[in-house]
């Protein structure tokens, strides 16, 4: 029996997790073509969930040990595509198959299926922002007036199609999770474009070291879609921004670089202006 799965796009509002299923053929753990044609209209959502758990369920034919593996390698195979359509996964994830150990359907066909679980990053609607000034330094003996942050300053002197080159966002090693100590950087990117709705911008994102190979390209998509979500997450809208990787397709000192001050300069966030 074919069994045809209705695709709900949820509202964003009272509902903190939501719930989206794909079914299985008989004894299979792949998606059949009805199916994978569903997973598409899935990644509609991408960039705007975050995927917190997989259950894989089976029917009641077959003994316990070969159901519990067979559900397990659904739950995995949606846990696979998910990583290669570039969903963002829960640090929490969990992973699991159930077999048969659970409430059947009457109807077998529904049983053999796999059950994402999943939040949205943000509500459609957002809250006035609060904005945050950045933090004014302390004027010293020596000198006779307060400069604006470097970042600012760039900011105010950029007209539509200038880069501004971030050199103070730092990543963990091999890793899209930004380090605390990139914060200050970070605060003062959200305050420009807070304070300053017209502003448009494109992070771009550069790695250094690597020659080009597509797991060192799809880190720095990662890293860039990192500070895309960052952004977002603190309410600027997503009309207002997109993201681009580079890679190291775009180094400033020729690979591989002769020092760590050379690395530094290529490992890089970069703000293209769209619009001011």
């Amino acid at each position: 029996m074919k069994v045809c799965c209705l695709f709900l796009f949820f509202s964003l509002f009272g509902f903190s997790q939501h719930q989206q299923t794909f079914y299985f053929d008989f004894d299979k753990a792949v998606l059949n073509a009805q199916q994978a044609k569903q997973f598409e209209d899935f990644l509609k959502l991408k960039d705007t969930i975050v995927i917190e758990k997989i259950y894989g369920f089976c029917d009641v034919k077959g003994n316990y040990p070969y159901n519990d593996m067979l559900s397990e390698k659904r739950a995995k195979h949606l846990l696979a595509l998910l990583k290669n359509s570039g969903l963002y996964l829960s640090d929490s994830l969990e992973i699991k198959g159930f077999g048969k150990r659970f409430e059947q359907d009457s109807i077998q066909a529904q049983n053999r299926k796999a059950e994402v679980y999943f939040s949205f990053i943000l509500p459609e609607k957002t809250a006035a922002l609060k904005l945050i000034p950045p933090p004014e330094e302390q004027p010293s003996e020596f000198s006779e007036e307060i400069e604006k942050p470097s970042l600012t300053e760039l900011f105010d002197r950029a007209v539509k199609g200038d880069t501004i080159v971030i050199n103070d966002i730092y990543f963990f090693f091999d890793s899209e999770k930004i380090k605390s100590e990139s914060e200050p950087v970070l605060e003062e990117l959200f305050y420009n474009l807070a304070s300053y709705p017209p502003l448009e911008i494109e992070i771009q994102a550069h790695i250094c070291c690597n020659p080009d190979k597509k797991g060192i390209e799809n880190l720095s998509e990662k890293r860039a879609k990192a500070m895309y979500r960052y952004l977002i997450k603190r309410g600027i809208s997503r009309k207002r921004l997109t993201y681009k990787s580079f890679g190291s397709t775009r180094p400033i000192y020729p690979i591989p670089e002769a020092n760590e001050a050379q690395k530094q300069a290529n490992r890089r966030v970069e703000i293209y202006i769209r619009n001011k």
